[in-house]
């Protein structure tokens, strides 16, 4: 994920959310909006498979990649199915699966004071693990 968006902070940060403002605006959302109707219908087929199979729905494990595969075709116009394709061996998978570690790691890195900084965090098994991502 290098030093992006996502993992930058003060006047970096700032520069990169600057730039990305204009791309987060409504006329430009509006353009997506099939790819959010594409998205949702692949969910919601998905559901309803469960449904006739009277199974119960986890909706925390659909969601995180319902979100992914609508940011990957927005953001990236990769088209990866996502939702359909859940095969972690497949190349697609592999980098949802750095992103959602990535997630996890950067969350707790802020309920441990000495994590604040990157020169204490990056010492730590946990942050070297982070940089290898």
């Amino acid at each position: 994920l290098g030093n992006g968006l996502l993992t930058s902070s003060g006047k970096r940060w700032a520069r990169d959310r600057r730039m990305l403002s204009n791309v987060f605006s409504t006329s430009m959302l509006r353009e997506y909006v099939d790819v959010y109707k594409d998205s949702c219908a692949i969910l919601l087929d998905l559901w309803a498979s469960h449904a006739a199979a009277g199974t119960a729905v986890n909706v925390t494990q659909y969601i995180p990649l319902l979100t992914f595969e609508i940011i990957t075709r927005c953001a990236l116009g990769i088209d990866a199915q996502y939702q359909a394709d859940t095969d972690p061996t497949r190349p697609h998978m592999r980098f949802y699966d750095a992103v959602q570690k990535a997630t996890a790691i950067t969350s707790g890195r802020f309920r441990k004071a000495l994590h604040y900084l990157d020169f204490t965090f990056l010492l730590t098994p946990t942050g070297r693990r982070f940089k290898e991502l």
